[in-house]
Parts: C-alpha cells; sequence; structure tokens
C-alpha cells in the first residue's frame, strides 16, 4: 500500500499489525518511519521511543532512532543514542562513531567530534562486511582524512533523510 501511495491504507495496516502484536518492535519501527515521512515529528519520537522500549538490545533500532533525532536536530539525544549502539557492540562500529562524531561537532563539542572521527579512521574490519559496508566504510574514512588535511570539521554536514535511507 505505501508504494502504490495509498498512505492511509498503509497506516491502517500498520495499526493493524501494532494491534495484533503489540511487542513487535519492528511495526512500531514501521509506524515511527510513516509518520516521520508524514511530518508528525512528535507522533514519530513516541513510536521510535516504543521501539526501544520493546527491543533495547537492537543496534539497528538505536542507530535509527539517532539518525531521527538527528534530523530534528536533537544533538543531545542523537549522541546518546549512538553511544548505546557502541555499547551493544554494533558490528558496524564507524556508523555510530561517525553519526556520534557529527551530533558532538554539531552541539560544538568538536574535541570529542575529532575522536569519534579519529576512531573512524582506525578502524579495519573489512573482512566482516558487505560490499556496500565496504564503501560505507572506506568513504567515511577518505572524508575523515579529507578533514585533516584541511585541517577542519566544518566539512561535515548532516546527511539528508533520503541518503540516509538509501544505504
Amino acid at each position: 500500500a505505501f508504494k502504490k501511495k495509498q498512505f492511509k491504507e498503509a497506516l491502517s495496516l500498520i495499526d493493524q499489525a501494532i494491534q495484533n502484536s503489540p511487542k513487535l518492535a519492528n511495526a512500531y519501527f514501521l509506524k515511527a518511519v510513516y509518520l516521520e515521512g508524514l511530518r508528525q515529528f512528535d507522533k514519530a519520537a513516541l513510536h521510535h521511543n516504543k521501539v526501544i522500549e520493546l527491543d533495547s538490545e537492537s543496534v539497528f533500532f538505536r542507530q535509527q532512532r539517532g539518525m531521527f533525532n538527528l534530523r530534528q536536530k536533537k544533538y543531545a539525544e542523537c549522541e546518546t543514542d549512538f553511544n548505546s549502539a557502541l555499547k551493544l557492540k554494533t558490528y558496524y562500529p564507524w556508523v555510530a562513531l561517525y553519526y556520534r562524531g557529527l551530533c558532538q561537532k554539531l552541539q560544538g563539542n568538536h574535541n570529542g567530534a575529532e575522536i569519534s572521527f579519529k576512531k573512524v579512521s582506525e578502524l579495519d574490519h573489512l573482512e566482516t562486511m558487505g560490499e556496500r559496508e565496504i564503501m560505507i566504510g572506506l568513504a567515511l574514512k577518505k572524508q575523515y582524512a579529507q578533514m585533516l588535511e584541511l585541517n577542519t570539521l566544518t566539512l561535515m554536514k548532516t546527511p539528508s533523510a533520503p541518503a540516509l535511507w538509501n544505504w
């Protein structure tokens, strides 16, 4: 229904899934994404929080809420989510480190951001990654190297929502 732009029907199906399986974190996550797309940010935030309540050990859900907080310019909450993802032993720590650094930079914590970005450049876990993850990791390392070369953190810009969702 969503792909056909039948938004009311899609929302109804998501609500039905939540009603049938109220402990299904994925259904709440879909609703959060859907509500954000409809620019109902307060409701989306509530659903992102419910997702974490239901599945507090999911790195994916922590990082997705972190990305949501980043797009909402809630940088302290964003940093907290990515710190939590790192504590949960993510297989892709460079993603959490990169976005934690971005949130730190946007809060004015340039020293913390530099440390986070440096850790991204020091990671070498290519043998555990798929092709797309390798490309993302290498792109982040290259971006960090360029920042050091220019001796500035101002190159870091908040990615647009579509760019984040196309990963």
